[in-house]
């Protein structure tokens, strides 16, 4: 849960940050938008690669997948940071650690975080259009 912490403060350190303003949903939307696309990208990703063939059914079923893991994972930052009050404590414990320069780096870090798993979900897109036109 420490690293959850970590992503989750460099993604705050990445949203712009009003006064009397929501910035730490913003955060906690970009962080859990960014885990769900990067870890179903890597599973897509596996299938197109192996020497299997992609079919409707696997398809459908992993459409399900999706779903069933973007609920679980909003459930999960709902309850752990917005519920508990976590994200006070979280901010309060990082802001106190980190110097101006670091937490550039950590939203950085995000934004590259972001890229990637952007470009990665472009790919795997086209990747798998082909093989369903293949199919």
């Amino acid at each position: 849960m420490k690293l959850f912490d970590l992503m989750f403060y460099g993604f705050y350190c990445l949203v712009i940050k009003k006064p009397n303003d929501q910035s730490h949903v913003r955060a906690i939307m970009l962080q859990g938008i960014t885990l769900v696309n990067l870890l179903l990208d890597v599973v897509l990703l596996a299938i197109l690669l192996s020497p299997y063939t992609l079919n409707l059914t696997v398809f459908y079923l992993f459409v399900i997948v999706i779903i069933t893991v973007n609920v679980v994972i909003n459930k999960i930052e709902n309850k752990y940071f917005i519920n508990n009050g976590k994200y006070k404590l979280v901010i309060l414990k990082f802001d106190n650690l980190y110097s101006e320069k670091q937490k550039r780096n950590l939203g950085l870090f995000s934004l590259l975080l972001i890229l990637f798993s952007t470009g990665l979900f472009i790919y795997v897109g086209i990747s798998l259009g082909k093989e369903m036109n293949a199919v």
